[in-house]
């Protein structure tokens, strides 16, 4: 014999013919209060209130046994617009949660708990400020339930119901929590249950974006599948205006809610779960919320990187953005602990791999490096520790034992050299030699001076002379290289292989005389190599080689105007190349080569906005590539991310 029993007044929830077991619905009177962990069923209910919402009609023609939108209700109580998308709070999801805990727990099916606590009260106590509206339900079996079947039941019968449905499609309403539990209930006799409590609330706040990343591979379906959500998914969104950046990322269930203020967005999701980037332009924030969700298999292949990349490091969030040789593709990767007080962020190619990482020292002496891949992933690990109870300057990327593995180096305010070596895994601490402590030492540089494949350091001393700390692979040998005037102020002084010998030389800016210390691999030749006038402010003077001929070129610019001086082997020929707007302001200049022809171009930013000046040979083809995140600028690298 088959039997049935239900509380609710209007039907038997699907699922009831035809069963052996005993089963039980029932549903509260819905009440309207004054007003991201969260589980796979979970997620999957809140995917089912927002499809509800999105298509309130399309809802009515996918459930049984209602054929009005608005049937128990008053005509037009609910209209079939749709409804804004509701945003999961995390203290709404807590409380939920605990509500329906509480309810299998204490055997009580009400909004009102033992305790005397209503909605409100509990969402409070879960740290929401503000009221709550809520909905709850269960239902259960004498035997084995089907816990997922159990939420689209639940569900279902929340939206047959009208009170319920009015809450769960009201308007108003920006943020949800919900709570899904199984266990036994017991109400006349013990039953296998699930029970379902649903939170809703408002606050006159900034709307969300909000969504979730799912595989649809379980069920093909363009919906969301218990099993298909993907986490640890970054998802970010840059106001395109303003170029302020929000980052959130997405729960296990692959659920995220991002509060925005009202702008227009370009929206990427990164991470391992994705197969490249998604990526989103013109997403307009209004006044309600948002969805967007992001199915990983519809995802574009990873971009093929192109030329130099901007790697960047602002309040703990890495940021990058690809070179496909004519823009930028703007990412974001892993975050740091933005109250560490980084220092010493740089590039390097610690593993030997062609990529590079970005490596950084916490307060606590502790170096975090994390691995750059060509598919946009990432992973950030801990690599070595220094004192931080000593004082470091100096320190700077170099290979100094030619093994191909960047290493860094760092000089003690008691002129110790120490090493960080790099065995592509992590860093060895080595003391590599000492310099005088009683010397001030000016123009602390990195450069192969004498050609052997290993790096050394340069140093310029109080009267004038350079010394050169010379790598023997397994410590550093001080030498006396040469000498610059004391007379004069020393200025722009760069690295660079200006004569193409395979050994780097000096170069330094004395009144509007361009002096080089010229290397013959055991010591430096001063050479006057061109003059550039005083009467100009000369700003952003760098070194590249900008016409490809395997000599180091210098650029500078006047104003707007950019002017490179061409390194014939012995001497600069000087001409301008381009000419950029005299009515903004540039900043943060780089030098690398951003479309892979072999000559270095020039990237700067005015406002928010990025462009890129690439070479001809001869002059600079200037364009717009994309927008840089403001916070992120005073401290972005540009460096090839293989």
């Amino acid at each position: 014999m088959r039997s049935a029993f239900s509380a609710s007044p209007r039907r038997l929830p699907a699922g009831f013919a035809g069963s052996r077991n005993l089963y039980i619905e029932n549903l509260e009177d819905r009440r309207l209060l004054a007003t991201l962990t969260l589980t796979a069923n979970e997620q999957l209910l809140v995917e089912l209130i927002n499809r509800a919402r999105q298509d309130p009609l399309a809802e009515v023609a996918r459930t049984d046994g209602i054929a009005d939108l608005n049937e128990g209700l008053s005509s037009g109580s609910i209209n079939s617009d749709a409804k804004q998308p509701l945003a999961l709070h995390q203290a709404l999801i807590n409380a939920s949660g605990e509500h329906s805990d509480d309810m299998l727990n204490r055997d009580f099916f009400n909004h009102v708990n033992p305790d005397g606590d209503s909605p409100s009260d509990r969402a409070q106590a879960a740290g929401y400020p503000g009221g709550a509206g809520e909905n709850i339900a269960w239902g259960g079996s004498t035997g084995t339930i089907d816990e997922i079947d159990h939420v689209y039941q639940r569900h279902e019968a929340l939206f047959l119901s009208p009170g319920h449905r009015l809450n769960i499609m009201n308007d108003d309403y920006q943020e949800l929590g919900v709570g899904v539990r199984y266990g036994i209930f017991t109400s006349s006799r013990d039953w296998n249950a699930s029970m379902v409590t649903e939170m809703f609330s408002y606050r006159f706040d900034n709307p969300y974006l909000t969504g979730v990343v799912y595989t649809d591979t379980v069920k093909e379906d363009d919906f969301y599948t218990v099993g298909e959500g993907v986490g640890n998914i970054v998802v970010t969104a840059v106001d395109d205006n303003t170029g302020v950046t929000f980052v959130e990322t997405t729960g296990v269930s692959g659920g995220y809610s991002l509060q925005l203020p009202a702008g227009t967005y370009t929206v990427t999701a990164t991470g391992d779960g994705i197969d490249g980037e998604f990526r989103a332009t013109e997403v307009i924030i209004g006044q309600e919320n948002v969805k967007l969700d992001v199915i990983t298999t519809d995802v574009v292949a990873p971009i093929e990187i192109n030329g130099a990349s901007l790697v960047g490091l602002a309040d703990g969030q890495l940021y990058r953005a690809d070179s496909t040789g004519d823009d930028f593709v703007i990412s974001t990767w892993d975050a740091w602990p933005d109250q560490e007080g980084w220092e010493d962020v740089q590039l390097a190619d610690l593993d030997g791999d062609g990529a590079h990482e970005i490596v950084g020292r916490r307060s606590n002496g502790e170096w975090w490096v994390t691995r750059a891949a060509g598919d946009g992933s990432y992973v950030t690990e801990q690599w070595g520790i220094w004192s931080s109870a000593i004082g470091w300057v100096d320190v700077q990327v170099a290979d100094i034992n030619g093994d191909k593995l960047d290493d860094i180096v760092g000089r003690t305010t008691t002129g110790r050299w120490w090493a960080a070596i790099s065995n592509g895994d992590n860093f060895t601490n080595e003391y590599w030699g000492l310099w005088s402590r009683s010397q001030v030492w000016q123009d602390v540089l990195v450069g192969d001076f004498n050609g052997d494949g290993r790096d050394d350091i340069a140093g310029r001393v109080n009267d004038g002379s350079w010394w050169i700390a010379s790598s023997t692979g397994d410590a550093f040998e001080n030498e006396k290289w040469g000498r610059w005037s004391t007379r004069v102020t020393w200025t722009n002084v760069n690295v660079g292989d200006f004569d193409n010998d395979g050994r780097d030389d000096l170069l330094g800016r004395a009144n509007s005389s361009w002096w080089m210390a010229r290397s013959n691999g055991t010591a430096f030749t001063n050479e006057k190599w061109g003059v550039w006038t005083t009467n100009i402010d000369w700003q952003d003077i760098s070194v590249g080689d900008f016409d490809n001929d395997g000599r180091d070129d210098i650029i500078g610019r006047d104003g707007g105007a950019w002017w490179v001086g061409r390194s014939d082997g012995q001497a600069f020929q000087s001409s301008r190349w381009s000419q950029w707007s005299n009515a903004v302001t540039w900043s943060g200049v780089r030098i690398a080569d951003f479309n892979n022809d072999g000559r270095d171009d020039i990237v700067a930013q005015t406002n928010n906005r990025l462009w890129v000046g690439t070479s001809t040979g001869d002059g600079f083809d200037t364009t717009a590539w994309g927008i840089w995140p403001n916070e992120a600028f005073d401290a972005y690298f540009a460096d090839l991310v293989s």
